[in-house]
């Protein structure tokens, strides 16, 4: 876009207070990790135990509602609601399609957590099973097929349809707080947007942080010391199981 001198406008925005208070939060825990690293181990192992300990029937419940919503939106009415305007068509195929949520949605993450999340349950099982055992390796395999089944699609659909819709169909930018526009009106342009956008950034940030330690605490401590049932030395000989 020209101005009135016949220059280049710039359109680039300058990053705003989200942008400063993410950079924030990722640098305190960063710079913590990196100078006491047990005291952070510590701290994190503590609220992971808390949560896990106090707020799992949240989680379960939460993703049932999702499970419920995610439902109720592909048999109803609303299926037949475009993303779009009234008018539009879509642009890639349904294989096409298909492939994208994969890559997106499943694609890295199995990467990484396809070996992670069994071998963690493997070594710590669920209450009443013995660790290390047959009985914890098919408890392992169960509980990492159920995790990447129903209720994280689930999640991924309910969120992705509503940033989706007030991006492509209202036209609004595509952040997390304008998915609330319904019920806060233009205050998602204001301090509580801000607030709302907030979370997303904070839960990728958790995402990187626990992944890079149960990187090392699980994955490679249990492949250089750990022997699976029937097999002579270790997981990284599989060939002799």
């Amino acid at each position: 876009m020209k101005n009135n001198d016949g220059h280049q406008a710039s359109s680039s925005k300058k990053p705003g207070i989200v942008f400063y208070i993410s950079i924030a939060i990722v640098g305190i825990f960063v710079i913590w990790g990196a100078v006491k690293p047990v005291h952070f181990n510590e701290i994190m192992t503590a609220g992971l135990n808390w949560m896990t300990a106090h707020l799992s029937w949240f989680y379960i419940m939460a993703t049932a509602v999702f499970v419920g919503f995610s439902l109720y939106l592909a048999f109803s009415g609303s299926r037949k609601v475009k993303l779009g305007s009234p008018d539009s068509e879509p642009d890639y195929s349904l294989f096409s399609w298909i492939g994208m949520l994969f890559a997106a949605g499943m694609g890295v993450g199995l990467v990484f957590w396809g070996v992670a999340e069994p071998i963690s349950h493997y070594v710590s099982p669920p209450p009443g099973i013995e660790a290390e055992t047959n009985a914890a390796a098919q408890a392992a395999l169960k509980y990492a097929v159920f995790h990447w089944a129903v209720q994280p699609w689930a999640i991924y659909a309910t969120v992705g349809l509503a940033l989706a819709y007030f991006k492509f169909r209202k036209q609004k930018p595509g952040l997390i707080s304008h998915a609330f526009y319904p019920l806060i009106g233009e205050n998602v342009n204001g301090p509580i947007g801000k607030v709302l956008n907030l979370p997303r950034l904070k839960s990728r940030d958790s995402i990187a942080l626990s992944g890079s330690k149960t990187l090392r605490l699980v994955v490679v401590e249990f492949l250089l010391h750990q022997d699976l049932p029937g097999c002579s030395q270790g997981l990284l000989s599989l060939h002799y199981c």
